[in-house]
């Protein structure tokens, strides 16, 4: 293997590979954005507005269909 380019090849499958077998460092968080996904979705389908706030930051918003801002949990509850 006196080729530079063969051996910087080879280096560049190695470390494609390896990496893609290392765990991914955002899994954590998509899981919990998934779960909060999904708690949303079942939340919003039984139209329980007090699970549905929680999911908010205390001083989040919702803009309503009607273009109405709604601000804080405790007004969105």
């Amino acid at each position: 293997m006196k080729s530079p380019i063969l051996r910087a090849a080879l280096a560049c499958v190695l470390l494609s590979s390896a990496r893609s077998e290392t765990e991914d460092p955002n899994k954590q968080n998509l899981e919990a954005l998934a779960k909060n996904a999904q708690s949303f979705v079942e939340a919003y389908n039984k139209a329980d507005a007090d699970s549905l706030s929680v999911l908010f930051l205390p001083e989040g918003e919702i803009v309503l269909a009607n273009g109405e801002v709604v601000s804080g949990r405790e007004e969105i509850n």
